[in-house]
């Protein structure tokens, strides 16, 4: 029996062995998914009003402003069922802000339709303009 071998010595009779560089395998092409989720019903840009409006918030992104009208008028059908939804952009120094609001109120209707969209989980508050 030979004698073992020491660590990193190879045996004399041992030929090399070619190293084979291989091109790394490319990543598949993934297609994006089709989306099942629909673009936010258009919501009529801001325009002069008067009365009392219920704001339900402020975001830097004007979709999710029309998205957030579109989910309380799906949630209080009924309360919003005349209200006129729409998005009003404000400048606040550098920023800018897009106001998620529904007009066509008077004051008694401006704060039940808040009440009921509390009640529902979105935030609200009326105000006469």
């Amino acid at each position: 029996m030979p004698p073992p071998l020491k660590a990193m010595e190879a045996p004399a009779n041992a030929k090399p062995v070619p190293v084979i560089e291989m091109e790394k395998p490319k990543a598949p092409a993934v297609a994006a998914a089709p989306t099942t989720a629909a673009k936010p019903a258009p919501v009529e840009a801001a325009r002069p009003r008067s009365g009392w409006v219920i704001q339900l918030g402020a975001t830097d992104d004007e979709d999710k402003a029309r998205t957030l009208l579109d989910r309380a008028k799906s949630s209080q059908p009924k309360v919003l069922a005349e209200a006129d939804g729409f998005t009003e952009r404000v400048l606040k120094g550098e920023s800018t802000f897009y106001r998620a609001r529904f007009a066509g109120f008077d004051g008694g209707e401006a704060e039940a339709a808040c009440k009921a969209l509390k009640r529902a989980g979105f935030s609200c508050f009326a105000q006469r303009i």
